[in-house]
């Protein structure tokens, strides 16, 4: 255009209209939801996670309480005996 300096040229010669102002203005508050939304999830996703391995840990805890109760049962009586005597002097050493 000639000018020395750009914003002369810009003053004049370029206009936005406010269509597309607004039109701009849209596509940048959509990404901005798109991103939040992708994070919102991400997180979502990654709690979802968490309480299954939560709850596949429980599984296991009460398998391995299972497998120690029916060990114990399978115990022979001298053997409880020993460990009836045992858990007794534990009582008797703690301090009530």
């Amino acid at each position: 255009m000639g000018h020395t300096e750009y914003e002369t040229t810009q003053k004049y010669y370029i206009h936005i209209s406010s269509k597309q102002k607004k039109d701009e203005l849209q596509k940048i508050q959509q990404k901005d939801i798109q991103n939040y939304l992708g994070n919102e999830n991400k997180n979502l996703i990654h709690l979802q996670n968490n309480i299954n391995q939560t709850h596949k840990n429980i599984e296991n805890l009460q398998e391995v309480q299972k497998e120690d109760m029916t060990h114990y049962l399978e115990l022979n009586d001298e053997t409880l005996n020993i460990l009836k005597c045992f858990i007794m002097q534990l009582q008797e050493e703690v301090p009530a």
